[in-house]
């Protein structure tokens, strides 16, 4: 029982919400439980390989809606991270996938090629499936 002090929850999702493609528990009902007791409610992952929106997509398959907002991704605090240092328009040099490049895209960062990687400002790498030598280098 989760006691009548506490009114927001920070909720991971590998592992906690889902294991693999299948979720834990019947999250709609366990979601609807949530909302009638009037909590409120947001998600933190440290994957970084996905939007907050493919996030969102993936919890309405399991029935529960939430809000883009309502997803905080590891790519996303990076990139909040990186605002404290570089200003937006500063040049990234990114290994990784969609969910680092939109967070950087967001803040107004300018993604290099490979080609282009010598004059950036940064370096920042998350999970890429398509790593390579080159990117690498």
């Amino acid at each position: 029982m989760i006691p009548p002090s506490i009114k927001s929850l920070i909720l991971d999702m590998d592992g906690v919400i889902w294991r693999g493609e299948a979720p834990l528990g019947d999250l709609a009902s366990i979601f609807s439980r949530v909302r009638e007791r009037g909590l409120k409610f947001v998600f933190a992952t440290n994957n970084g390989t996905r939007t907050s929106e493919q996030y969102v997509e993936r919890l309405r398959g399991y029935g529960v809606q939430v809000e883009p907002w309502q997803v905080i991704t590891s790519a996303q605090a990076l990139s909040y991270a990186l605002t404290r240092k570089f200003p937006r328009g500063s040049r990234i040099f990114m290994i990784g996938g969609d969910g680092v490049r939109k967070a950087l895209e967001e803040n107004g960062y300018e993604i290099l090629s490979v080609e282009n990687a010598p004059s950036a400002e940064a370096v920042v790498m998350g999970i890429d499936t398509e790593i390579n030598f080159q990117k690498m280098s």
